[in-house]
């Protein structure tokens, strides 16, 4: 029996950690509107789903350790510190990448759609946490899980005085990240009668 969301532990995700938190995302965005969007629908769409999010992963874990898993591992959030930018992909990479993602012309095209307005609307000035992914097995979900991974980070932003933003692919965890004092800056519709993207913001909170 899984300990109740009261007494999970989060801990910050290790190398030998990736895959786990890989596996889970990937089980979280299963069914996104905007990940299906674009990425393949055949057998393959959950092995490319993990695909596209284990690159966030490895960044994280190896660059600056603002990954973190819920012990009993029913959940992980990738985050990216103030300042820290990382390389940008090569055209050659991206390529690749959306081949292995995408089984269509149009949804590479989406694809690169996607990317394109992803890095149009994360803010990067004042520094802030940028909360890139967070997910919750599909059988936990709603369980109180993503907000201790949410706190995880958001406690510190408090205590440092330190903004937070995001990108949400679902309206429906708009309440949730509310609820945590983010705002929505805007909706960004996706071309050609695409899903929403809905970037938020936080400023942090006094005691």
């Amino acid at each position: 029996m899984s300990a109740p969301a009261t007494q999970a532990e989060v801990r910050r995700a290790r190398e030998a950690d990736i895959p786990t938190v890989s596996r889970i995302l990937a089980a979280a965005f299963d069914d996104d509107p905007v990940f299906r969007w674009f990425i393949r629908h055949d057998e393959r769409h959950g092995e490319a789903t993990e695909r596209l999010l284990r690159g966030g992963v490895e960044r994280a874990v190896r660059e600056h350790g603002e990954c973190y898993l819920l012990a009993d591992e029913r959940g992980a959030a990738v985050w990216q510190p103030p300042g820290y930018k990382g390389p940008p992909p090569s055209p050659d990479d991206r390529e690749r990448l959306a081949a292995e993602i995408c089984d269509t012309p149009e949804g590479r095209r989406r694809f690169a759609q996607f990317a394109e307005l992803m890095a149009e609307h994360h803010a990067i000035e004042p520094p802030n946490f940028y909360l890139g992914a967070i997910g919750v097995l599909p059988a936990v979900q709603r369980g109180g899980l993503g907000s201790l991974l949410i706190r995880a980070v958001l406690d510190r932003c408090d205590r440092e005085e330190i903004p937070a933003s995001l990108i949400s692919t679902r309206e429906r965890n708009l309440p949730l990240y509310e609820r945590h004092g983010f705002v929505v800056s805007t909706r960004v519709e996706l071309p050609d009668g695409g899903p929403a993207l809905w970037p938020m913001w936080r400023e942090p909170r006094s005691e």
